[in-house]
């Protein structure tokens, strides 16, 4: 750089001493040293340029393939090892609903609520049998768990909350599949009448309702009714459970991500889930699809404009996500995204869950669709 402004200075005072003297007019002395100082001027506008259009379209290409790279899931990689022991937190956050007019609502009225949480579940996920192929496919077994976090649900809070001891009322699921596919197969028979009031009568008021603590309902609990039924029907489980695999499961089949490793964009996305490669669960071939991420982390390069996918296991179906804005988290400006909200919209269609509560144990003639 101090050649290249001495060469330019020189330049100039030859230009304002010479005036209209071209360079062949120069001095043969000064014409190497002219000559020396043009050149370094060239040469440094060339490198110059040179820089600006490799900062402007080859160190982006560069970077991205440098990224590329690092997120494989591959031995070796802090992806990789992010993956099979996670160390930001994951948490299933339960919010229950005690029903706090029982005999209003065994006299036909609307059921009122009060909330109750949130409680904090602390997730674990342990990947065993981990196979890396050549395919650019993980092969994996999974084991999931849930814990209570004392410290995070109880933060800043008067009376702490116990999930162990905490109770509410709530909708007796049990007793209401019962009366509701009993209703269904078309009016319930003599036997049926005896097996039910033989029920009733042994479980007095826990009919329509229950009242059960939070983890009863979250882990399961054994149910009388189901109990006294499991007599008449050999092998009917007995167990109710609200919130499907909050309970420590073991995953034992296969489920298989692609890795990254030669198409980024299916990083962590599942070609196979639990055996399935393609979901029992549902009516439609769409439902049934299996799309998406664990929701650990997603493809690189991500753009507000296109939409995120992840397969969430406790619903059995893959789950769509937009982008609704930027949020800023550890001091890093991140992309918030959240699921469409057409997508749940049979959930608030004509009140069916608040009608679900009270309606089916007054209705006589119950119509099944």
């Amino acid at each position: 750089s101090g050649h290249y402004g001495r060469g330019i200075q020189i330049l100039f005072e030859l230009r304002g001493t010479m005036k209209s003297y071209t360079y062949r007019s120069l001095p043969d002395e000064a014409k190497p040293k002219a000559r020396c100082y043009i050149c370094l001027v060239l040469l440094a506008s060339f490198v110059s340029l040179f820089f600006i259009i490799f900062a402007l379209i080859g160190f982006p290409i560069l970077f991205q393939d440098l990224v590329n790279k690092q997120v494989v899931l591959t031995n070796g990689t802090l992806n990789f090892e992010q993956w099979l022991n996670p160390t930001p937190k994951i948490y299933k956050v339960v919010t229950v609903h005690n029903v706090t007019n029982l005999e209003e609502v065994r006299m036909g009225l609307a059921p009122n609520v009060s909330s109750i949480g949130p409680y904090y579940f602390r997730e674990y996920r342990e990947k065993t049998d981990v196979i890396v192929a050549n395919t650019y496919n993980i092969f994996y077994k999974e084991k999931k768990y849930y814990i209570f976090d004392n410290e995070t649900t109880n933060k800043d809070r008067a009376t702490p909350l116990d999930p162990a001891k905490d109770k509410f009322y709530t909708i007796n699921l049990a007793w209401v599949g019962v009366v509701y596919n009993m209703t269904c197969s078309g009016g319930v028979s003599p036997t049926e009448k005896i097996i039910i009031e033989a029920a009733a009568t042994k479980l007095k008021d826990d009919t329509l309702f229950t009242n059960r603590t939070v983890n009863e309902i979250i882990f399961g609990y054994k149910d009388p009714l189901l109990d006294v039924l499991k007599t008449f029907i050999p092998g009917l489980p007995t167990t109710v459970q609200c919130v499907y695999n909050m309970s420590s499961r073991d995953m034992n089949n296969f489920s298989v991500i692609h890795n990254g490793g030669d198409n980024s964009s299916l990083l962590g996305a599942y070609s196979q889930w639990q055996g399935y490669h393609k979901l029992p669960y549902w009516e439609s071939d769409e439902a049934n699809t299996l799309n998406g991420t664990e929701g650990l982390f997603f493809a690189p390069n991500l753009q507000p404009n296109k939409s995120v996918t992840t397969f969430v296991d406790d619903l059995f179906r893959s789950n769509p996500m937009e982008y609704i804005g930027e949020e800023e988290v550890l001091g890093i400006t991140s992309y918030k995204y959240a699921g469409y909200v057409s997508g749940f919209g049979y959930f608030f269609q004509s009140e069916i869950v608040a009608y679900t509560l009270y309606s089916i144990h007054h209705e006589q003639n119950r119509k099944c669709s």
